[in-house]
């Protein structure tokens, strides 16, 4: 196969080679009309006269009728007897090549001759070409033929394509005066510039038909030339553009030799007008330049510049909108710019060629060939026609010459291509034999393989067994040291807690203190190391539920709220309005991640404030980021050190002699929370400045039709009021406002107590006034408020305090209410409903600080403590009694369920892990027991809160859920629910 390509591709090249030589043959006679080789001693007319009654044109051929013919400018005559005056000029020549001064190409002339003719009996026949213009011609004064409509006006003026052969009476044989009338108003050169022939008849007509059968070879050879370049280009893979190119080079190509050539053009479309041949005659002159420029670049891609080609490109395009849509004159007058333009351009390409030659590259040379040829007989025929170049028609052996020789360059790749191919068959032969030895060894070891694969699964699966149970028991284990660490715990901080509450002395008390602080570090360390050890061991899970954000962050700033008190530093929260209300996320883990970050910055404020800042950005998913930050004022972070914080067990004080203790594992923890919840955590910080900590979680806003357990409280009330707020803290003051402004309510600030008198004694017109009660100068908050009670009694005042012990205090009557910071904002919206409506629903506010005289001053709550630890039972009774309450006591589930049936309890604080029954069997237990009893709230106490165990709670019928060490105020506040719902029922 491969040889029968090597042979088509040689046989391809050697018809190539033997067309060229019959292209050249038949181009070299193209030249002249007939077919007989040229004679230097044809005679040539003199004075207007040419004697050729002695010429054998049998065996000498054609005259061309050259040399001195009578010229009458500006004039249109038939004959000499009719002339007014004349001039003797040399034929074939243009009229601005006469004399420049005395004529232009445009105008009209005729020109006269005498000729003698030998005696024949054939009739003698003349050729006339394509003068580019219109023409008549005359023998003896009888109008003979004509191209065109002449005429010495132009709008009467009209020019003509085709050239004609004409026969001469054989009446008029012997001596014959011809006469040529020429006028031309567009064409660049105007006149007799192409020479007329004169013969036999049939000499004349056999050449015509000889140069017709030419130009239509010429024609489809370049014709087929393109398509097959074309065909090449879109049926390979690879998308080289040179053959494309080539094709296109090669098709305008063939179109130019058609409107070029004598007779092609007119054999085809008979019709055509002159205008439209000129048109296409410039139009592919200049489309077939830049396509030849294309070819090269695609060719030569790295050694042929892009900006010559689009600057070729770009010129040529203009010349081609001009000669496709203004008049002929105009594209005409610019080709002697364009042909030197042509000149330059083409010898840039030749310099490439040259550079390809020199880095001896495939084919340089035969290109180089092939556009020496184009380029030389192109530059011949531009010297042509501007009268400096004897040789005319010399171009088309030029551009065959160049398609041809790319032909066989191409046959030579494709000779290439084939050896490549056949090596790379071969190749492919040995690559298959060894590709079978190896498939038949690679079954081998396929067969071994699935036998070792199914050996190595059943070791697997006992592996995964064996994991699996690892695991299991890693996890019970974390379950069981919960459980067992905060057991003890419970004790040491719920003894400590009853001891404090007895009479001590100061060291006692001192001591006492120290123990319950001590207890609550070591619960945090040992919450942080259970934490992280379910990180670490991938068992730590969220739980998605819908809450309200803003009652979460409340309750995360409530646990910090004594200690920022103690130490004398505003704690300020603001959420924002668009901060969703209702959210489905991890309530619990939020709230961890805000009182981490709320403890360190506690930990490290000694005064100033810390601010809590709240707000959301909608996502596109239906969903809201959610961004808090803590920002406090306390001793900064060095930033050589900011990268250690989030790193396990480390801390920026690293030293023995740490003043601030803690494990390094809090901001850890957060860090992957964050992450799970689709967030960030970072912190900005600058040394003794203070520091911003901040995190974002993505969560999902509850559905609009999302009923909430709480009824909403009604704002329309506060519109339009009017308030004056008084505080020293700027953040407060931003914060207060920020929040009116919400209920649309207008407001005065002020930042101290005199501020707010002198503010009062222009203005009285205030709903309600809300007063710092810690204010430096003469007079405090409450200071203000006796005050105001005095001068403006029917305002009514909010005091806001971070205080704890100012219950006590003896308040004025405008004093309405005690509100603790940061402040509620339901709460405060209640207080301030309750003050201007007192009859709006759910407008009391609920109580600050948690007095159990307010929650069942009968004590008639019944009470059931299901605990198996004695130092928990201790101190859980004792916690009770302290509050007097009373409550009876089972030390297993068992005890539990039979205590249930003997008596009707309204609570029963159930321990999850005890012997016999454990709690969540027990309390199914009690709720399959039904109606035969009375079904009490039953609270679980566990010390591992995860959403597993609330699961499990919530199918045994257990709400709510305390994690131990129980605090006292959580066992209040659900005694206090418990005591709402008894005395409702």
């Amino acid at each position: 196969m491969h040889q029968l390509q090597r042979k088509s591709t040689l046989s391809f090249s050697l018809i190539s080679i033997i067309s060229l030589s019959f292209l050249l043959f038949g181009c070299s006679s193209a030249n002249n009309l007939t077919d007989v080789p040229g004679n230097e001693n044809r005679p040539t007319a003199e004075q207007g006269t040419l004697d050729l009654s002695q010429w054998d044109f049998d065996q000498l051929g054609t005259v061309p009728l050259d040399g001195e013919w009578q010229f009458y400018w500006s004039q249109l005559v038939i004959s000499e007897q009719s002339a007014d005056a004349q001039v003797f000029v040399q034929a074939p020549q243009a009229w601005n090549q006469i004399d420049p001064d005395l004529y232009s190409s445009f105008g009209y002339a005729t020109y006269i001759i005498q000729i003698e003719l030998p005696d024949s009996t054939e009739p003698f026949g003349i050729h006339i070409p394509d003068f580019n213009s219109a023409y008549r011609v005359f023998i003896n004064g009888e109008h003979l033929i004509s191209s065109g409509v002449v005429s010495d006006k132009f709008d009467q003026y009209e020019p003509g394509a085709l050239p004609n052969i004409v026969s001469i009476p054989l009446e008029d044989s012997g001596s014959v005066e011809l006469a040529v009338q020429i006028a031309n108003h567009e064409f660049k050169q105007g006149g007799f510039h192409r020479g007329i022939e004169l013969g036999l008849y049939r000499q004349l007509f056999k050449a015509e038909e000889r140069n017709i059968i030419l130009e239509f070879w010429l024609i489809g050879a370049c014709f087929i030339m393109g398509l097959y370049h074309f065909g090449l280009y879109f049926t390979r893979k690879n998308k080289n553009l040179s053959p494309l190119y080539f094709g296109l080079f090669a098709l305008i190509i063939s179109v130019r030799v058609l409107v070029t050539g004598t007779y092609s053009i007119f054999e085809i479309i008979p019709s055509i007008n002159w205008t439209t041949v000129m048109r296409l005659n410039f139009l592919t002159f200049y489309l077939g330049f830049p396509s030849f420029h294309l070819f090269m670049h695609a060719l030569y891609p790295t050694r042929f510049n892009n900006w010559v080609l689009r600057i070729v490109l770009t010129v040529s395009g203009f010349v081609a909108f001009l000669a496709m849509f203004f008049p002929i004159p105009v594209f005409a007058s610019v080709l002697q710019a364009y042909q030197l333009f042509f000149v330059v351009a083409a010898l840039y390409g030749l310099t490439v060629v040259g550079l390809s030659i020199k880095h001896q590259e495939d084919g340089a040379r035969l290109v180089m060939l092939g556009v020496l040829a184009l380029i030389g007989t192109a530059i011949n025929d531009i010297l042509f026609s501007n009268g400096l170049s004897p040789f005319d028609g010399l171009i088309m052996f030029g551009l065959i010459f160049f398609i041809f020789m790319q032909s066989i360059i191409l046959a030579m790749r494709f000779a290439k291509a084939f050896q490549k191919v056949e090596a790379l068959s071969e190749e492919l032969m040995f690559a298959q034999k060894e590709t079978e030895a190896a498939y038949y060894e690679l079954r081998q070891h396929r067969d071994k393989l699935e036998e070792t694969v199914l050996e190595r699964t059943a070791e697997l699966e006992v592996a995964i067994g064996e994991a699996e149970g690892a695991n299991k028991a890693k996890s019970d284990f974390l379950a069981a040291m919960s459980h067992e660490i905060r057991t003890p715990m419970n004790g040491i901080i719920g003894m400590s807690s009853l001891l404090k509450g007895t009479e001590l002395n100061d060291e006692q008390e001192d001591f006492v203190e120290t123990i319950r602080t001590s207890g609550d570090s070591l619960l945090t360390i040992i919450n942080d190391i259970l934490d992280f050890s379910k990180i670490e061991a991938g068992k730590l899970e969220l739980e998605e539920h819908t809450f309200n954000l803003h009652q979460a962050v409340e309750s995360a700033l409530d646990l910090l709220s004594q200690k920022t008190a103690e130490k004398g530093v505003e704690l300020i929260s603001l959420v924002e309005h668009d901060v969703p209300k209702w959210i489905n996320a991890d309530s619990t883990r939020i709230r961890q991640i805000l009182v981490n970050l709320l403890s360190n910055a506690v930990k490290f404020t000694a005064d100033g404030e810390i601010f809590v800042h709240v707000k959301s950005e909608q996502l596109e998913d239906e969903k809201v980021r959610i961004h808090f930050s803590v920002k406090d004022s306390g001793i900064g972070i060095p930033q050589e050190k900011i990268d250690r914080l989030f790193q396990p067990f480390s801390q920026v004080d690293s030293s023995t002699t740490r003043k601030y203790g803690g494990t390094g594992l809090g901001l850890v923890i957060c860090r992957r929370l964050c992450n799970l919840m689709g967030g960030e955590i970072g912190v900005t910080s600058d040394e003794g400045e203070g520091s911003t900590f901040f995190f974002d979680i993505i969560a999902e806003p509850a559905p609009d039709d999302y009923v909430s357990p709480e009824e909403p409280i009604s704002e329309a009330i506060l519109n339009g009021k009017r308030a004056l707020i008084v505080d020293d803290n700027t953040t407060n003051l931003k914060v207060l406002s920020y929040i009116l402004q919400g209920w649309k309510v207008k407001f005065k600030r002020a930042t101290s107590a005199d501020d707010a008198l002198a503010i009062l004694e222009e203005d009285k017109a205030f709903d309600f006034a809300l007063l710092d009660y810690h204010m430096p100068g003469s007079m405090d908050g409450l200071g203000l408020s006796i005050s105001m009670n005095k001068l403006y009694p029917k305002i009514p005042v909010i005091t806001l305090s971070s205080s704890f012990d100012v219950t006590q205090l003896k308040r004025p009557e405008n004093l309405k209410f005690w509100l603790y910071k940061p402040v509620k904002i339901e709460r405060l919206k209640s207080s301030l409903l309750q003050i201007l409506e007192p009859e709006t629903p759910n407008a009391t506010p609920e109580q600050e600080i948690l007095d159990p005289d307010q929650f069942d001053p009968q004590r008639t709550v019944k009470i059931l403590l299901a605990e198996d630890n004695v130092v928990n039972q201790k101190v859980f009774m004792r916690m009770l009694d302290k509050q007097k309450y009373i409550a009876d006591l089972a030390s297993d589930g068992v005890e539990a369920v039979e205590s249930v049936q003997r008596q009707a309890y309204d609570i029963v604080f159930m321990d999850l892990q005890m012997p016999n029954l454990d709690g969540l069997e027990a309390s199914k237990a009690i709720r399959e027991l039904g109606d035969a009893i009375h079904q009490p709230t039953i609270a679980a106490l566990t010390a591992e809160v995860n959403a597993q165990v609330l699961k499990e709670c919530e199918e045994a019928g257990m709400s709510p859920v305390l994690q131990k060490p129980a605090h006292l105020d959580d066992i209040l506040r659900v005694l206090m629910n418990v005591s709402k719902a008894k005395t409702i029922h």
